[in-house]
């Protein structure tokens, strides 16, 4: 498999040629690094073979005993021990690009870049060469070694936590694809935005005969694309116009210039992405913590109270009531006596997540703590269709729940309160639907009960 990968990883270095033997990206370098955060220090000594038939293989005019093994024992032992360095940082469980590590990550890329590059110029076959031309061998060295990083890995650590996701439940992959379609509308429109940047600032400078370079101007879209939508649509769009930068130039029959300029415009739009993107999502995250349940994913206490009094006020305004339901489950402290509080808590999340698939995504599901949970209905539906859907919660909840060996089956009691365009404040009206809560748990469980 790393023979098969690193040969994928030479051949696609070719096809970003910018000039004759020196590509824009050496992706070898980062499938060295992202093998060592994701397997670990075992499976370098295959990095190192692996890389030596990719060689061997791509010169075979070259005879055995001419081959080059310096090189990539350089790149195995400096982008491995790179990878090393922050193998702990990806593989914590529940990660997440925060901002601290992506700036992390850029730094360990930009540092093994340059020590790499140094390292090429005092071996062989470039220890000889006259000074002029060692530069240029350093800064084709460096400039590919670090876009190449700071492109590949990204990709193939999200790859692989795309595959682990998928493999676990390809259904809610493609869930999580499709149900924020804002994100995929704006990714669409950013990508537009930056490849119309991006050919202004390739083809302007043509058109007024001017020698001026303007690359950076698209990289006003990715960070555009990671304040407001993140890390991963900011990398998408700046691979999008890192690629335009690579081969519309070629094919327009305008001159790339110093491939350092390219390699490093690609290393910048993947930095500008992970680091704008992380700092969106490391904001993104703590207002979530601040207003969502951490074990269910649930709106909490405080969001749904402020969720109630804007449904409240929206409903004056548009004078339509709407639909206050609290939820209770019946015998959940007999589950966790028996089966633990780690099974008490899987059976809180199947819960809130069978609660969540049976409304609409603009109404209102949250836990208000324990095993009490609560939904506002943003439009009262006729009493026979809310009567229906309350049937159908206490339905989907009952159903079995597999703890290991064992089968458990919970229900629950519900108190419903269709709130009127009248209503003043929120605590009338929960502590009505509490009560009506009760006398569904009076009159047997397992149903509901309309105040």
């Amino acid at each position: 498999m790393l023979l098969l990968v690193f040969m994928l990883a030479w051949h696609a270095a070719a096809i970003f040629e910018v000039r004759p033997y020196v590509s824009a990206l050496y992706f070898a370098c980062g499938v060295t690094f992202s093998v060592a955060v994701l397997l670990g220090w075992k499976y370098l000594p295959g990095v190192y073979l692996a890389a030596v038939f990719a060689y061997y293989t791509s010169f075979t005019e070259l005879p055995f005993e001419e081959l080059n093994l310096v090189g990539p024992l350089r790149q195995t032992l400096i982008y491995g021990l790179a990878g090393l360095s922050v193998r702990h940082l990806w593989m914590s469980e529940g990660f997440r690009l925060t901002l601290s590590i992506a700036f992390r990550f850029l730094i360990t890329a930009l540092v093994a870049s340059l020590v790499s590059a140094t390292a090429a110029i005092y071996m062989a076959p470039f220890a000889t060469l006259p000074q002029e031309a060692k530069a240029e061998v350093f800064f084709s060295f460096w400039g590919g070694d670090f876009a190449g990083v700071m492109v590949t890995v990204p990709i193939l650590l999200m790859l692989h936590q795309a595959v682990r996701h998928f493999w676990s439940s390809p259904q809610a992959l493609w869930q999580a694809v499709i149900s924020d379609r804002s994100r995929l509308r704006d990714a669409g429109l950013l990508s537009v935005f930056g490849v119309v940047l991006t050919l202004v600032a390739i083809v302007l400078p043509t058109l007024f005969n001017s020698d001026a370079r303007i690359d950076i101007l698209a990289l006003l879209a990715v960070l555009i694309a990671g304040l407001t939508r993140g890390a991963i649509v900011a990398f998408l769009v700046a691979m999008l116009v890192s690629l335009l930068e690579v081969f519309v130039r070629p094919w327009m029959g305008i001159p790339v210039g110093m491939s350092i300029d390219v390699q490093l415009l690609i290393a910048m739009n993947a930095a500008v992405a992970l680091l704008a993107g992380a700092a969106h999502d490391d904001k993104a995250y703590a207002w979530s913590k601040a207003h969502h349940d951490a074990l269910t994913g649930l709106a909490n206490q405080t969001c749904f109270t402020d969720r109630l009094n804007q449904t409240m006020l929206c409903s004056q305004r548009t004078q339509q009531a709407f639909v206050l339901m609290y939820v209770d489950l019946d015998g959940f402290k007999d589950i966790n006596d028996q089966y633990g509080h780690t099974a008490g808590d899987q059976v809180l999340r199947l819960t809130a997540d069978r609660l969540r698939r049976q409304v609409r995504a603009s109404d209102t599901v949250a836990r208000l703590g324990g095993d009490e949970f609560a939904i506002i209905l943003n439009d009262a539906r006729s009493g026979l269709d809310t009567e229906r859907l309350a049937q159908a919660l206490l339905d989907h909840v009952s159903q079995p729940i597999h703890l290991g060996e064992a089968s458990v089956q919970v229900t629950a009691s519900i108190g419903i309160v269709v709130a009127q365009p009248g209503a003043s404040a929120p605590e009338p009206l929960m502590h009505q639907a509490d009560m009506a809560m009760y006398t569904a748990k009076k009159q047997g469980k397992n149903r509901f009960f309309v105040a």
